[in-house]
């Protein structure tokens, strides 16, 4: 998958100032919204940090829910185009990069709110062709990952620094491993995805994060 998406990279001649852009405007933004949430919605929990919200199905199941719609949307619009009117696969300008960068930056802050889901779907409605929407948020992807990662890492090691429980090695280890194979899903989810998108099918995506909304939702309502 990593391949194929890779070629489409080189045929549709990524320009990387667009990827810059889209990046940058996701770090301001999307660490913007959490040291918001930390310091008002949080502001009383000792410690608070963003990941403390993962915690609350009612959340999680409202970002899924939010995130089936517009996929969903986008699905059916891009179903309703007609073939004449599709644009050439350098359809990508900075504009169209920078806010998809900007809604990549909403995503950073809500599990459940999926980030390539949320990407590939603005970029299609911004009149962007599937294959180069696909490719963008892959490259987008590629350079978000690892900056998550090392965060990640340094969140837990911090954590565990302050508590005295345990090592650099054995803080930081967990998190790597769970990354790797968070990594590997994503890879998998993301050839699933493709075949959807490249078949018209993107509108199904959008229905399975509705009914995985409404699971989480139900099992919020019985005390999870």
């Amino acid at each position: 998958m990593a391949k194929t998406i890779g070629q489409k990279m080189l045929a549709s001649g990524p320009t990387v100032g667009f990827v810059v852009l889209a990046s940058a405007l996701t770090g301001l933004i999307g660490e913007a919204i959490i040291k918001v949430i930390e310091t008002t919605f949080l502001h009383r929990v000792p410690h608070a940090q963003i990941e403390d919200l993962f915690g609350h199905l009612e959340l999680v199941a409202l970002a899924l829910a939010l995130v089936g719609i517009l996929i969903l949307v986008a699905g059916i619009a891009d179903n309703r185009r007609s073939i004449g009117s599709l644009t050439e696969a350098n359809d990508l300008n900075a504009t169209r990069a920078g806010i998809v960068g900007a809604v990549q930056g909403l995503c950073l802050p809500f599990r459940g709110f999926s980030r390539s889901g949320a990407t590939i779907s603005v970029a299609m409605l911004l009149g962007v062709s599937k294959a180069r929407a696909e490719m963008f948020s892959f490259a987008l992807a590629v350079v978000l990952t690892p900056v998550v990662v090392a965060r990640e890492v340094m969140r837990v090691v911090h954590a565990e620094h302050a508590t005295g429980t345990a090592t650099f090695a054995s803080a930081a280890f967990p998190s790597v491993l769970g990354a790797f194979f968070a990594f590997l899903a994503g890879l998998i989810a993301l050839k699933w995805l493709s075949r959807w998108l490249e078949g018209g099918r993107w509108y199904l995506f959008g229905i399975y994060c509705l009914i995985v909304a409404m699971v989480i939702g139900y099992l919020h309502h019985l005390g999870y």
